[in-house]
């Protein structure tokens, strides 16, 4: 039996706000209650990311890309984390079919999402993709809720590539770059469990290098720099795998040796890395709970900077730790009339409206939205444009559009409200405008 752990209570009804938080996780075929059940492990890992504030927004996952399942394992994990953040049905399980099955109904190496249904929208019921390999690459497509643009949707991959098997983790990085290509230029992002020592590999060269929309970017190494990161202490700050050294007490069967590698990654296409509508969020990338002081050793040996009951979830839970990192979300606009232009003013007077812009993106930080870049056009009485720039979270600009009041007369003016922003929600508003200027 796993040693039963604390579990956190704060943030359990957390509002499903702020960037899209996603986390990929080879969780060693758990939690499967009755068999594999790290249940109270998973509760304090997912408490703790969901506790942890980066870039000024502490939020629960958005996403979650899973490796090493069994047939109930992502199911079990939902339900986990709808109990634990005090939720119905929210959290939702996806298993793509086409994934090989086993003789053993238990422990099959699946993969699977499970994502946050309050914060994404699945388009679809999502794929597996043939590699040629034993393992298929899944895929998915989200959308954040509230969001109806195209561009605002994403493409999440899903891999866990072979171990000892070179060959066949090129024939399985090469399907799932083929298969981003032929989407064109979409967000993507390709998630997993790589078991790949350094970036000189031939499965790692076909994401990154090479014609075609799906190339990848390691947001730790956006330039491809040669790596090495097995037993490499120059890497220690981004090693994933192993949280131990030897076998833990129910001898689940993971892998021992220390932190020395870099099995687990996200990576993602270019429109990612544009700072517009939907991007990776500068220094958000960490694999959760490491500190760079464990290099070779157990993560539940001190020093603790998460302290002892996390070391010691992660530690237990899997062999592996969890990535997580954030993107922002596309701006919304939303223009309203503050003041309107009087009916009836005399002439040289003041006749104007004021408007107010807002980028309502449901975020509780900057960070967490692009900005929202707008531009006001004014046609008939009144004629010109200007263009101005919102962040989120924010109370919005005022803006006023002046009428001409030199002469008498019924002057109507329109006005057009257009954004540029990528992926925008609401990008436009218009209005009509009049006001009779009198004779003293």
């Amino acid at each position: 039996m796993r040693r039963i752990l604390p579990v956190f209570a704060a943030l359990l009804c957390a509002p499903a706000v702020g960037q899209i938080r996603v986390v990929n996780y080879n969780t060693l075929d758990g939690p499967t209650p009755g068999v594999h059940d790290n249940s109270a492990n998973m509760s304090t890992i997912f408490a703790g990311i969901a506790a942890q504030s980066v870039n000024g927004i502490a939020k629960r996952p958005d996403l979650i890309i899973l490796q090493e399942q069994t047939n109930t394992s992502a199911a079990a994990l939902a339900a986990l984390l709808n109990t634990q953040y005090g939720l119905s049905g929210a959290y939702v399980a996806v298993l793509p079919a086409g994934q090989p099955s086993s003789a053993d109904p238990v422990f099959i190496d699946r993969q699977a999402f499970v994502y946050d249904s309050t914060a994404l929208q699945l388009i679809g019921s999502g794929t597996s993709i043939a590699t040629g390999a034993h393992r298929p690459v899944i895929r998915a497509q989200f959308r954040p809720v509230g969001y109806t643009s195209a561009a605002a949707s994403f493409y999440a991959y899903g891999a866990h590539l072979m171990a000892s098997d070179a060959p066949d983790r090129s024939l399985q990085t090469a399907a799932m770059r083929a298969n981003s290509n032929a989407l064109g230029e979409v967000h993507a992002l390709y998630a997993g469990d790589f078991n790949m020592q350094n970036n000189q590999e031939t499965a790692w060269q076909n994401m990154v290098t090479g014609a075609g929309a799906g190339l990848a970017i390691d947001p730790l190494n956006p330039n491809n720099n040669s790596q090495t990161w097995n037993n490499n202490s120059a890497f220690a700050s981004i090693h994933t795998q192993s949280t131990r050294t030897g076998a833990t007490p129910d001898n689940d069967g993971g892998a021992t040796g220390g932190m020395d590698d870099r099995f687990d990654v996200q990576l993602s296409t270019q429109e990612f890395h544009d700072g517009e509508g939907l991007s990776h969020i500068a220094n958000s990338y960490r694999a959760y709970g490491q500190d760079g002081q464990h290099f070779n050793a157990s993560l539940n040996s001190a020093p603790f900077p998460l302290g002892s009951t996390i070391a010691n979830a992660l530690w237990d839970a899997s062999d592996h730790l969890p990535v997580v990192v954030d993107y922002q979300l596309p701006a919304k606009m939303v223009v309203t009339v503050q003041q309107p232009v009087p009916a009836r003013v005399l002439i040289g007077g003041a006749a104007a409206a004021t408007f107010l812009v807002r980028n309502t993106a449901p975020v509780t930080a900057v960070a967490g939205a692009d900005e929202l870049d707008y531009t006001f056009t004014l046609s008939n009485a009144i004629s010109g444009s200007f263009s101005g720039s919102v962040t989120a979270a924010g109370t919005g600009e005022l803006r006023a559009v002046n009428f001409d009041t030199s002469a008498p007369g019924v002057f109507f003016a329109n006005v057009a409200v257009n954004s540029a922003s990528q992926a925008v929600a609401d990008g436009s508003a218009s209005f009509t405008l009049s006001t009779q200027v009198l004779v003293k």
